[in-house]
Parts: C-alpha cells; structure tokens; sequence
C-alpha cells in the first residue's frame, strides 16, 4: 500500500559529529526502505540545529541526508520541509538547488483525501511568551542579513552553533520532551478541530510523539526523531505512529479517520 511520511526534529548539529552520523544513517535507511511506495515526504521542522545560509556557503552536515532529499525528488517524489524555530533561516538553496518545497509557516493540503495542516508547532505555547514575541522578530530579513552578512561565515556559523549548544545545556526538557508544550498543542489541536472542517493535523516541536483522536479529527505529534527514531505514516486507511531503531520498524499506535472518540 502506498503511503506518506511525516518526520520532525532530527536537529543536525545539535550534538557531535558521530551522533549526527547515526541519526542520518537511520534516516537513510527508513527512505530506502520505504521508497518503492512512497508518494511523499514531510519534514515538520527542526531538521537542523541552526542553519545560516548565506549566499554562497552552506554549513557543512550531513551530505548524505541531503543527497537522499535530492534522490527522492528526482524520483519525482515530493518532500516537503517546513521550518521550525530551530531553522527558520533558509533561503533559497533547499528550494532552488535541492528542489523541495520550502515552507516558511504552515501547509494546508489533501492527503489521501484527508484534509490537513501540518505547521511545527512553535509559539504556540501558553507559557512561552518570550520566545513567541523573539522567535518572529530573528526571522526577519533585516536582523538575518545583519546576523549573516556581517560575520565571516565561519564564524557567523560557530557563533550560533555556540548559543544554541548553551540553550540544550541549560533545558533537560530539549531531550526528554517539554510537557507543557504537549499540553499546548493538545489544546490547539481540540480548538482547531472544533472551529474547522480538518480532519487531520500534524506536528512536532514538543519532542513527545503522540497519536490521538479527538471528536473531530486525527493529531499526530511525530516526535523527536534525533532522539528514539519517531515519525507518523499515513495512508489511505488511517495513520500510524511508528518507531525506527537500528533497522526495525515498530508501529506504535494506529487511528482510522472518521471514528467516533474511543
């Protein structure tokens, strides 16, 4: 049967390089796996750490993961990466040279006759008025060209890996997963269900993956894929949480759309 993956919070970077290794290796052999009946692939955010793209130099991580994204779309299969809070800073090279669809906020779209919306899911937490106000204001033009251009990228690059090292330092939750932001999306995802017709919504940020059904539709949190090898599969029987762990797929949890609350 054919289907569609979705995956978030792989964080390249975030760690050293032979972690960074073992979460691309297991990326690349889920797509190999899945690739004779995949018809898409969605990438909800936070697949890097920190990536500063200037003009002309790209930060050198995981070029096998990249080469596989290119792999797919000369197949014709088509990826989707929203970005994340983690990566907002993309240009044009994921979208002009790579080829993929590079969304910058949310995407509203038909999936096995499903209606969805798949956003990340940062500033959306009740509790999180800083970072809901700083978050927009780092994602401008202006403040990104003063951030890039007015450092060697080398150094422009370092710097934030620097500052980004020192916040996952100082927040355990950013492994285990933040409760309180689950709590959040949970709710979001009661009220946009209650005040539209989706029948589906996916995202990630929390780092807690999660399957439920509500009265309405189907919510999937995919989880920390940069941690336990989370990700959600959809098809055209419903959606499945599953696992990835040293090649072996493991189905978690399983809903069909269009089913009463159990």
């Amino acid at each position: 049967m054919r289907f569609s993956l979705i995956i978030s919070d792989l964080h390249f970077g975030r760690y050293d390089l032979l972690h960074d290794k073992s979460v691309e290796q297991d990326f690349l052999d889920l797509i190999t796996a899945s690739v004779q009946n995949l018809d898409a692939l969605y990438l909800v955010g936070d697949v890097f750490e920190i990536f500063m793209e200037y003009k002309s130099v790209i930060p050198a991580r995981v070029p096998r993961f990249i080469g596989k994204l290119c792999e797919l779309i000369d197949a014709k299969i088509p990826v989707y990466y929203l970005t994340g809070n983690r990566d907002p800073w993309h240009r044009r090279y994921f979208a002009e040279e790579v080829g993929l669809n590079l969304i910058k906020g949310v995407l509203e779209t038909e999936i096995y006759g499903q209606k969805a919306l798949l956003r990340h899911g940062d500033t959306l937490e009740a509790h999180a008025k800083i970072h809901k106000t700083i978050n927009p204001l780092m994602q401008k033009n202006l403040l990104l060209n003063a951030l890039q251009y007015g450092l060697p990228g080398d150094v422009g690059i370092r710097f934030a890996q620097y500052i980004s090292q020192k916040r996952v330092a100082k927040s355990p939750h950013k492994v285990t997963g933040n409760v309180a932001t689950h709590q959040d999306l949970l709710q979001y995802a009661d009220v946009l269900f209650a005040t539209n017709d989706y029948d589906f919504l996916a995202m990630g940020h929390s780092h807690i993956h999660n399957l439920s059904q509500h009265q309405q539709g189907i919510y999937l949190n995919s989880g920390f894929w940069n941690g336990n090898r989370t990700f959600g599969k959809v098809n055209e029987s419903g959606i499945q949480l599953c696992q990835f762990n040293q090649g072996i797929l493991k189905e978690m949890d399983w809903k069909k759309p269009n089913l009463a609350v159990y």
